[in-house]
């Protein structure tokens, strides 16, 4: 029977194109294909695991007095920063967007408006932080070429299971069944040997 299903699946799809039909959806529910607002920043993080919160406040105070003076943000998170992937990444984090970083950071990171801003000491579950914001992006529509896959695919499930349940409903609605064991096995067997 499922053999039977895909193979009806397949033959009531086969003339859909879905570059067409995900071109609709696209402009129809464009409001679903958002990227969502995202920014860009480095951080110099401090442990409190062998000094006591006091010291890393204060020793965290002093850096970000440093970088707010211009010193080269990347050279202070050389220097300082206990942010194990420091020699990778320089204290660049890269782009995120909400949900990626842990809530004390991601609040003031993405309570900060202008690129090259230095937030004041941020205290974390990782210690304490000083955030550098690169840029900030606004929301903005992705383009279609983006999506169109992710569409396509969605598109073909929505309609398999559409046309899987209203051929099931048809037969079910038929007033009588009969099974066929015979035929059965021959279809069985027939299918098997396309595979």
């Amino acid at each position: 029977m499922n053999a039977y299903l895909e193979r009806y699946i397949d033959a009531a799809l086969e003339n859909v194109n879905w570059e067409s039909t995900a071109r609709e959806v696209y402009l129809a529910d464009g409001d679903n294909f958002v990227a969502p607002e995202r920014v860009s920043a480095s951080h110099i993080l401090l442990r409190t695991d062998e000094r006591s919160d006091a010291e890393a406040r204060e020793l965290a105070e002093k850096i970000r007095l440093r970088a707010v003076a211009g010193e080269d943000f990347v050279e202070l998170a050389l220097s300082f920063s206990e942010d194990s992937s420091v020699e990778e990444n320089r204290g660049h984090l890269g782009r995120f967007t909400r949900g990626r970083m842990v809530p004390a950071f991601e609040e003031a990171v993405f309570a900060m408006s202008t690129e090259g801003e230095i937030s004041g000491v941020v205290e974390s579950d990782f210690g304490y932080h000083i955030i550098k914001l690169h840029e900030r992006l606004p929301p903005q529509k992705l383009a279609f070429e983006e999506v169109k896959d992710q569409i396509v695919e969605e598109l073909r499930q929505q309609l398999s299971n559409q046309v899987r349940q209203e051929r099931i409903m048809t037969v079910k609605s038929l007033d009588k069944v009969e099974l066929n064991s015979q035929l059965i096995e021959q279809l069985e067997l027939q299918y098997r040997q396309q595979r």
